[in-house]
């Protein structure tokens, strides 16, 4: 009669001469498996709040911007003074000359914000060494402004903007010849 064909001998149940007897995996290797995969996710768990909160810091930061770029440009052309002062009211950063002429507002896009998001902008000015304060054992080297201004020859007030938005805190320290964001000096080797 002659050797039967490859799928009548699976069907059978014998197994054929020139393969192993092999046919899935066994219960140590599905486990083994399902451990790396949850070990892996666990390694790589995306923190979804925190991209929420970088989101929300990052529409703050992009009117804050619009309105000193605003600021500097107006002074310039205008060749009057401009303020910048932030609106807590209203959540906006205004722009306006010397007089309250020209106010121009730059609010902050919230529109997907959680309600119980807090958010705090402040102003702050460097004070000269000899001014330095020591209070409840922290050496306070700024002092908390209103407005910074921005003048006709290109200048602006020397200050820091701190920003908190929910658990995220940022501070950006802005060259008073440039307008533009001092960065950290790199420490010496």
């Amino acid at each position: 009669m002659g050797a039967l064909p490859r799928y009548a001998a699976v069907r059978s149940g014998t197994a054929p001469a020139h393969g192993g007897g092999r046919r899935g995996f066994t219960l140590v290797e599905l486990l083994l498996v399902i451990a790396l995969i949850g070990m892996f996710a666990a390694a790589f768990v995306v923190n979804f709040d925190a991209m929420l909160n970088e989101s929300e810091s990052e529409a703050v930061e992009s009117a804050f911007w619009l309105a000193v770029r605003e600021a500097r440009t107006r002074a310039l052309v205008d060749r009057v003074p401009q303020a910048v002062r932030f609106d807590e009211e209203s959540w906006t950063f205004v722009v306006e000359a010397d007089g309250g002429r020209g106010v121009r507002r730059f609010p902050i896009a919230r529109e997907n914000w959680s309600p119980e998001v807090r958010l705090e902008v402040k102003f702050q000015k460097r004070v000269p060494p000899s001014q330095y304060a020591l209070i409840a054992g922290e050496l306070v080297e700024l002092r908390e402004i209103e407005t910074v201004r921005f003048f006709p020859d290109g200048t602006c007030t020397p200050f820091v903007a701190a920003f908190e938005v929910g658990s995220v805190e940022r501070s950006i320290e802005i060259d008073p010849w440039t307008g533009a964001e001092l960065l950290e000096e790199e420490e010496a080797a």
